[in-house]
């Protein structure tokens, strides 16, 4: 009995974990880095709103140790948030480039500077 059926497949379907293929985490990286970029952007604009609309004109310091403005700190938040998103969306695309760059890891020894390779 060769015949497939929906319990045995007819063939060998195995894929490579994520973490392997540089081109699913070079997409990841490219993404982490433009939501982390659209976060802090959007942070800014809430800190410049919640700031303009406070009348106590208080300085960056009484916003962030004493709480004057809740608002403003937590928009202060946010854009550490989208930066560190950023950060590492910049950190996954470097490490997904130089796989592809040096053909991927466990692939064999990276090319020595200057060298070609194919």
């Amino acid at each position: 009995m060769s015949r497939p059926s929906a319990i045995t497949p007819t063939r060998s379907t195995t894929f490579a974990p994520a973490e392997t293929r540089p081109e699913v985490r070079q997409r990841q990286g490219k993404f982490l880095v433009v939501a982390g970029w659209v976060i802090a952007v959007v942070g800014v604009v809430l800190y410049c709103a919640a700031c303009f609309a406070d009348e106590t004109g208080a300085d960056l310091g009484a916003i962030v140790f004493r709480n004057a403005i809740p608002a403003a700190r937590t928009a202060l938040l946010v854009v550490g948030g989208g930066t560190l998103l950023w950060i590492v969306g910049s950190l996954v695309l470097l490490d997904a480039e130089l796989d592809v760059a040096y053909g991927g890891p466990g692939e064999g020894e990276a090319p020595e500077p200057g060298e070609r390779h194919a």
